[in-house]
């Protein structure tokens, strides 16, 4: 069942990176006409405040997102995490970033004088942001300053500077990156899928099934760890190269640092539990206690109910010295003292509980 939902939710996470890298940023973009030109403003807004503008213009091309370049952008390239075009063109290769790879942009950039000054010219001022979706070229700024005449001359002088680039946008799945980045980002959220349900069926689980939970918590600690350094690794390989691989790859450590601790967890028990096929192991246990215990929750309380067991003379299995059972159990115990344990062996050799009932 566990390899059925981990399947379902790469297959959902994949269409979900498909929708998302065909949506629209700036749908509902008012129209304006500047000179001979048609162009596209979206405002962004708080409580009736302006604090963000975009300007776009009809530029049908390939992919690409200028940007300020960070400090964190330069050490990701020196870290070896990402590797961007370099023009030669120190005042340029020093303000901005290049999210792209694809070469038709990088060979314009490097020829092209003109749109490096125009780059640089928007960038260095007000806007923070160059993009074109395939379909429009857009300059965004941050700030309460409304669109003004000056932002269209930029924008548009910007457009003008890149016509000598071959204006054929790239189909998506022509693109390397897309393949990339859909395998990765389905791996990424069918395990942060798959671990935030495996701990959802932790916290609610009332009875005992593992013996020696200890145990499994260390060996899943380790198997998610060693999970943990193969997917970076993996990863870091398909995107070394790429302008656009240190955000993945930052993002893909994020998740698995909070999603692979629970992950491993649950995975060496689906896998201890679900690949065991061997015979089951019947084990009688004196119980020399049993008691219940009060959980309170904001939505309530509940009750877990536990059996403490004296040490057997059983060589087969050792039993843990308290085990938790339902709740049916508990009531029936009358005057019975021994417990019926039915285990099972464990594909990786970690013991666990079938069933409990009273001996008759």
């Amino acid at each position: 069942m566990w390899l059925i939902w981990f399947f379902l939710k790469m297959l959902g996470a994949g269409i979900g990176l498909l929708i998302g890298l065909n949506a629209k940023k700036f749908r509902g973009a008012s129209q304006k006409d500047y000179r001979d030109k048609t162009c596209y403003v979206s405002l962004s807004k708080h409580k009736g405040r302006i604090t963000g503008r975009s300007v776009g213009v009809d530029h049908p091309g390939p992919k690409f997102r200028f940007v300020r370049e960070s400090t964190w952008d330069t050490r990701f390239k020196d870290w070896g995490l990402s590797t961007e075009l370099q023009t030669g063109d120190r005042k340029f290769d020093d303000l901005v970033y290049v999210v792209s790879d694809n070469p038709l942009l990088a060979d314009h950039l490097s020829l092209s004088q003109q749109t490096r000054d125009k780059v640089h010219q928007v960038l260095s001022k007000d806007f923070h942001e160059i993009q074109c979706d395939g379909e429009r070229l857009w300059i965004t700024a941050k700030g309460s300053d409304d669109v003004s005449d000056l932002d269209f001359k930029r924008l548009i002088e910007l457009s003008e500077s890149m016509k000598g680039m071959k204006n054929e946008p790239t189909p998506m799945y022509k693109e390397p990156f897309f393949y990339k980045a859909f395998i990765t980002e389905a791996v990424l959220f069918a395990v942060s899928g798959y671990a935030f349900m495996g701990f959802m069926e932790l916290v609610t689980t009332r009875e005992t099934l593992l013996l020696h939970w200890g145990q499994q918590v260390w060996l899943g600690l380790g198997l998610g760890l060693g999970l943990f350094a193969a997917l970076i690794s993996v990863i870091r390989t398909l995107f070394s190269g790429s302008s656009r691989g240190h955000r993945i790859i930052i993002e893909s450590a994020v998740l698995l640092i909070l999603s692979l601790p629970v992950a491993g967890i649950l995975l060496l028990e689906d896998i201890n539990i679900g690949l065991d096929t061997g015979p089951s192991i019947r084990v009688e246990a004196t119980v020399r206690s049993m008691y219940s215990k009060e959980h309170k929750t904001k939505n309530g309380r509940y009750y877990t109910y536990h059996a403490r067991l004296a040490a057997g003379e059983d060589d087969a299995v050792e039993l843990p010295e308290e085990i938790a059972v339902s709740r049916s159990v508990f009531n029936s115990r009358a005057q019975n003292t021994n417990l019926e344990l039915e285990l099972g062996k464990g594909a990786l050799g970690l013991p666990w509980l079938k069933s409990v009932r009273w001996k008759s």
